[in-house]
Formats: structure tokens, C-alpha cells, sequence
């Protein structure tokens, strides 16, 4: 009985720790054109190079917001990452750059914004196009 009861403990686990890396812890919400994304936030060195790598999903309405202390054309890439992304480059609360459906076999290549930022917004492939999202946008958030 008790090896049943760890197999069945060791199945909910497993599907806890599914969602929980799907639906990525929240911290704030950013909009853009009218559609609202739940973010977790990436603003320490850490966190910022483990952003969303090893997760297996994330839910429609989620994302990763990276905030950093200064504007520069910081280079992200896909190590790790099991699911395509759109980047969207922000600087000043402003659309600046787009980089869309950006496949994990691109590893190890880097991908730069146009101009310097002081955001980053990681939210699943295929979003900026069914949004709308284009430079100029105005971003808002809400921490």
C-alpha cells in the first residue's frame, strides 16, 4: 500500500510541477494594443539568464518581462528553450523592435534589438502577429 501511495504522490508532482512551469510565476501585467499578458519578471542577473529555458509551455495569456537598469542592445538566445518565442525589444514604454517565432534549434545564435532597450518581453510564438504588435506600440504595465 505505501508504494502506491508514493507512486500516486510522485503523479501529482509531476502534473503540479507541469503547470507550474506552463503558467510561470506571475509579478505583473503589461498590455499592449488593448491585450493583457501576466509576466513573471526577470530583473537580476540570474534570472535573466535562465529566463523561460526548461520550462515546457507557457499559457496563452503569459509571459517573461526582463527589466534592465540601463538601455543597451542586450543578446538573447534559446539554450534550453522547448517552445518558440516572439521577443518584443521596449525601451521607454515603446515598441521598439520585434523579433518573431524564434525557434529553439537557433541555439546557440544570439538575437540583438535594432536599437537599445530597457525591456524585453518573451511571450509565445505567433502572438505579435495575432496582436497586432508593432513598433511604435505604447507598452503599459501595471507591477
Amino acid at each position: 500500500m505505501f508504494v502506491k501511495g508514493v507512486g500516486i504522490i510522485g503523479i501529482i508532482v509531476v502534473i503540479g510541477l507541469f503547470f507550474w512551469f506552463s503558467s510561470a510565476p506571475v509579478g505583473s501585467t503589461i498590455t499592449i494594443n488593448g491585450h493583457s499578458w501576466q509576466v513573471a519578471l526577470a530583473d537580476e542577473p540570474k534570472e535573466q539568464e535562465q529566463g523561460l529555458s526548461g520550462r515546457t509551455g507557457l499559457a496563452a495569456d503569459r509571459g517573461m518581462l526582463f527589466i534592465f537598469p540601463d538601455s543597451a542592445q542586450y543578446g538573447f538566445w534559446m539554450k534550453d528553450m522547448k517552445f518558440p518565442l516572439d521577443i518584443v525589444w521596449i525601451k521607454d514604454n515603446q515598441v521598439v523592435g520585434i523579433s518573431e517565432k524564434l525557434a529553439p534549434e537557433t541555439y546557440p545564435s544570439l538575437f540583438y534589438p535594432p536599437a537599445p532597450v530597457d525591456k524585453v518581453l518573451e511571450i509565445n510564438a505567433g502572438q505579435v502577429e495575432k496582436f497586432n504588435i508593432k513598433i511604435g506600440d505604447v507598452v503599459k504595465f501595471k507591477m
